[in-house]
Parts: structure tokens; sequence; C-alpha cells
């Protein structure tokens, strides 16, 4: 137990001090706000109550970094935490030094560096809904300022009764964000919703309340909350079944769409245009646009000059016939091959949606032609490419992967006692924006590789790392298994159990949890406690994982880590932000990549079964990020003291 308490705390610690490289800086870029506490006041504190101490909140200076170009600032992180120390529980106060990025929204409060970006990023700027249209949708809530710096922005805050009473909640009263200059902040109203959420009696109103704020964090429209069942469980617990009504409400950055008059056709001539953008506002390059005729009981696509392939901004005439329906049609795959998927439809004139183009295949507008004899008709399809990952990072990879199936890493080292066969492509094609054109194994700021054997292929320019860096003829020392890993917690951590998923929805606090239920432990949803909560969960089962952990999709996705016998990935999951540590780690089989922000450990088995349509993309990318073992620090790790007295 020694020797796996000593791995992982020097693991950890490498993780410290490998983020706090401090480069040469220059000139001042901004400033943000981070919590403090010092030592005197950690002291001070009620051990009894969890050691809870109110931060100074001082004004962090940034500086554009030499050689990034980034705007950074070396932030003094600090926490206090009760300790047993010799039988006595104690606060102890807890410090550390990182280098923050100053233009990334990401912050927080718990138990991980809380800092409040207070300034947007270069070439972009502030735009925001108006209060009326927020207090319409009723979207101004009593939340922690924190929050309301996430999801709405600091100038949008007011403080009136009864928020004002705490001086960290505050009235967020309106939808803003950054956007790229020129561009203004839009939201798109869709249909309701429903979902059935079981209550605790104990926690009827707290919960109800909660329920609307999620509802409206997560940019959708609060509309009710209806009790359904009402019931006893044995003698004493009293539950409830509700059912939270919500309207989708997709909110984004957007472009003015310019129109120019299209060339080929004359201004008298009525036209038709199909522009295919991301919810940013980037354009899309569809692998092919057409115009499409309704009319019949099958959609008919048009060819010729009403046709355009690997296109995002298509102009045609409105082709003449006795037809009465027609429109525009985009495919459901992009110029790589991958697919797309369509969020909403902003269409000029209001016509109708056919998903699948009446079978033929697609996505399609259409509009009635009747009094249709001059000007044109624009239909934007705001669309998504599904975000592929993947990573193993210290620790395994088993099988030569087959073309197509090759693993990327960024910012992380990779250690395995078992033969790493990686075949990286001499001209690799970009994962996504986090990835670089580089045919390296390890992209950006990269640590060692090493393994008994390292095959990466025979390409022209392929490294390991930057520095192509890496040992072979290695075999680890120590590996940590999640049974290793439950008896570590057993003998030297405080921790709680959960027997099912019902009991992880509603965890009410951040800590270190362990599954004794049934095997697997499957998550088909993400919890609510996930996005509450920072978590550590341990299984000596399976745990399958359904569902996109994405902290894009859900912004309110706290820092997450699941250590279990075997992790598996549906075939649908195409992002997972966390930490997975398993013995086993499967991929799951499907024909689009997988990526992981955090971490990924394959004790000793790790399976890819997933391909590209290209090659020359990674079927599993993996972004380290540092950030969420600083998050979960007090439940990886423990402080431990141990005094002798020789005479």
């Amino acid at each position: 137990m020694n020797k796996v308490l000593k791995g992982l705390l020097v693991f950890l610690f490498f993780i410290v001090v490998f983020s706090v490289k401090v480069n040469r800086v220059y000139g001042q870029c901004g400033t943000v706000f981070f919590d403090f506490i010092s030592e005197p006041s950690c002291r001070e504190a009620n051990v009894n109550l969890g050691c809870p101490v109110e931060p100074e909140r001082p004004e962090l200076t940034c500086w554009n970094d030499l050689e990034t170009g980034k705007c950074v600032g070396i932030y003094y992180w600090t926490g206090c935490y009760d300790q047993n120390i010799e039988g006595v529980l104690q606060c102890v106060h807890h410090k550390s030094v990182i280098k923050i990025d100053c233009e990334s929204p990401e912050g927080g409060t718990g138990t991980g560096p809380s800092y409040i970006y207070n300034r947007c990023p270069s070439g972009q700027s502030l735009s925001c809904g108006s209060s009326t249209e927020a207090e319409a949708q009723n979207k101004t809530s009593c939340l922690y300022r924190e929050t309301c710096n996430k999801y709405f922005w600091p100038s949008s805050i007011r403080t009136p009764a009864p928020c004002n009473s705490n001086p960290v909640s505050a009235t967020c009263n309106s939808n803003c964000s950054c956007c790229p200059s020129g561009s203004s902040r839009t939201c798109t109203q869709g249909s309701q919703y429903t979902k059935n959420i079981t209550i605790d009696m104990a926690w009827d109103t707290a919960q109800r309340e909660a329920l609307k704020v999620t509802c409206n964090t997560h940019d959708d429209i609060f509309i009710s909350n209806v009790k359904t069942r009402d019931y006893w469980w044995g003698d004493e617990d009293h539950y409830q079944d509700w059912r939270l009504t919500c309207r989708t409400n997709t909110c984004g950055c957007v472009a003015p769409t310019a129109t120019p008059t299209p060339t080929s056709t004359p201004s008298p001539t009525p036209w038709i245009r199909v522009n295919v953008k991301n919810s940013a506002g980037t354009a899309v390059n569809s692998s092919q646009i057409c115009g499409v005729d309704c009319s019949g009981s099958v959609c008919v696509k048009k060819t010729g000059i009403y046709c355009s392939v690997n296109d995002n901004s298509f102009t045609f005439p409105k082709f003449t016939a006795t037809n009465t329906y027609i429109g525009g049609r985009i495919a459901l795959t992009d110029n790589l091959a991958q697919p797309l998927t369509v969020l909403g439809v902003t269409p000029s004139v209001v016509g109708f949606v056919e998903t699948t183009c009446n079978n033929i295949g697609g996505y399609c507008y259409v509009w009635n032609k009747n009094s249709w004899t001059t000007g044109g008709r624009t239909v934007d399809f705001v669309v998504a490419i599904p975000t592929n990952t993947p990573t193993i990072t210290p620790t395994s990879t088993p099988v030569p992967p087959a073309p197509g199936k090759w693993v990327k890493l960024k910012d992380t080292s990779f250690v395995s006692s078992n033969s790493l066969l990686n075949t990286v492509p001499a001209i690799p094609v970009r994962y996504d924006s986090d990835d670089t054109i580089d045919p390296y194994f390890i992209i950006r700021d990269g640590g060692i590789v090493a393994a008994p054997n390292v095959d990466l292929g025979t390409g022209a320019g392929v490294k390991a790392n930057t520095n192509n860096t890496y040992v072979e003829s290695y075999t680890p020392k120590v590996k940590m298994s999640a049974t290793n890993f439950i008896s570590y917690i057993k003998a030297r951590k405080a921790y709680k159990e959960v027997s099912n998923v019902s009991d992880i929805n509603n965890i009410s606090e951040s800590g270190l949890y362990l599954y004794t239920g049934p095997s697997p432990l499957t998550f088909n949803s993400i919890p609510p406690s996930f996005d509450l909560y920072n978590i550590v969960l341990v299984s000596a089962t399976t745990v399958d994982i359904n569902i996109n952990l994405d902290g894009v999709i859900d912004p309110n996705l706290k820092s997450i880590a699941i250590v279990a016998n075997m992790i598996r990935f549906g075939a649908t999951v195409t992002q997972a932000d966390g930490i997975f540590i398993g013995n086993t780690v499967r991929t799951g089989t499907a024909d689009f990549g997988f990526k992981i922000n955090g971490n990924l450990i394959a004790g000793t088995t790790f399976v890819n079964s997933r391909t590209q349509g290209n090659p020359n993309v990674p079927s599993v990318f993996v972004v380290f990020k540092g950030q969420k073992y600083l998050d979960l620090l007090p439940y990886l790790s423990t402080a431990n003291y141990e005094w002798r007295q020789i005479q």
C-alpha cells in the first residue's frame, strides 16, 4: 500500500510541477480576479463544519507569454481542508502555484482555482440579449455570482432583494457572451420537452427551485414544475414525482449574413440561397448542396446548375415547373465524410422542414412557390460535427492499430507496460481546433514516451513528440489498479458509498464515492450531481458510459474522475471530459472519432475500435487537462504527517 500511495503522490506532484513551468513574459494584457485563503484564516476555521473560509478576492495581473503569445498569469492557488493528523481533526492550509490562461472563460468555485473572467479574447467583444427578453423568458434567477459570470457575464449582474442579503449572490438579468467582432448574440426557441424527476420530500422546495435554475443555465427556458405522483416507501420515506417542462432555447453568436446579388441570376429572377454554418456562425462545408422539388410523394433532387459539391453557401435560380413545393437540400456529411447534425434552421420566409427529404437522404427546407415571382429565399442550416476523441496517457496501448485507427495525445506523457504500435501518418488531418498538423504521437507540451517497444510507423517526419524523446525496453514499476485504489481509499480517505444511479444523481457535495452495486454501472444520461460537484467515483466492477460527458454541450459539467476495473464507452459517445482510469478501457465500435479532455489511463488493456473515414484523422484524441487533477486533488491524494521521538 505504501508503494501505491507513493506512486500516486509522485505522479500528482509531477502534474503540478509540469503545469507551473514559467516562460518569459512581456507586456500587461489584462486582469482576472481570484479567490485567496490565508493560512491564519484557515487555522481559525471551524473544523466541525468542514473548515469553511470566506476568501479574499485580489486582482491578478496578466501578461503576454513570449513563447505562446497567449495572455497568461501566475496564479497562487489556496485551499483549506479538514485532515486527521495523529488522531486530531484539524484545518490544514494547502497552496500551489499554477499558470492560467487569462483568455479562457474557465474558472469556478470548490476545491480548485476560482477566478472570474472579465474580458473578451482578442477579436471578440461582449454581446448581450436584452433584459426585457431575458425576463420574458424567465431567465432571471438568484444565483451565485460565479454562476452568473460563467453563464451570463459579470456586467449583467444586479443585486436586488433578496439576493443582496448574500454578498456572493446576484441576479442574472441577461444572456451575454463573447462573440466575434461584428457578430451578435441570438437565441432560437425550439419545442417544449419534459423530464420526469423523482424528488425526496425533505428537499422538495430547494430541489424544485434547483431544477428551474438548471433549466435556465442551460440556455433553456423554464416553463413549469408539475407534481405527477405522491407516494410512500415503507412507513417513513415520503417521495414525489415531478415533471419539469422547459422550452429549448439555443443561443450563440451569429455573424451577419451577406446577401450579394447572385452573379448567375439576374435580380428579377427568383432564387434560392443555402448557407451551412455552425452555432458560432463559422461556415461548414456540406458534401453537397442542391435544389429540391418536394411537390410529389417523394422529393426530387435537382442537378446541373442547381447543385454544388463541398460547399457552404450556394445560390441557384428557382427552377420553373408545375411544382408546388421547392427548396434547398444539404447532405448530412461534410467534405471530409464526417456526419453533420442539423441543430436548427433559419428561413427568410416561413416554409417547412423535411428531415429526410422524403427518404432521398439529406435535410431539406421547402417553400410554397405560389406568388414567388421575384427576389429570393434564404435558408441557414445550423449544424454540428460530432467531436471525436480518444486518449490513453500514463499507461497502456496494445494491438497495432489499423489505418484510420491511430491515437493522438496532447500536452501529456505516455507510459505503458505494453508495446506501443501506433502508425502516425506523415500528413495528418486535424481532429478539431485543439489539434495540429504535426506528425507526432504527442503534440504541444508533451512529455516522455516509454514502453517495451515504440513503433510509430515509417512516415516522413513522424516523431514520438516535439523532440522525438522516447524510451524503449521500459517496464513500469508501479501500477495503480481499481482494486489497489479502493484499498487505498478505505485505509486513508473519507468516502461515501453509492449503490445505484439514483444515489449518484442525488449526491449533495463534492467528494470521493465508492460504488457497491451490481455490475455494470450504466450511465445513459448525465447525473445532475455531475453539474454541481467535483466527484471521484470508484468501482471494482464495470462502468458503461453511453452519453457524451461534454463540457461544451453541458457547460455546467464539473471535474469528474471515474476509476473502475473496466470502462466501456458506447458507440454513440463522441466526447468525454474527465479523468478515466480502468484496468481495461474500450472505446466502442464506431465509424467516427472519440475525444477525451482530461486524461485516460488503461492499466493493462486498451481496445480502440474507432475508425475514421479519412485515415489521416486520429480516431482517438486525448487532450490532457491538468486543471481537473487540481480540482480533484483532495480526493485523489492525501497529506500524511508522521512524528517519531527517538530517545
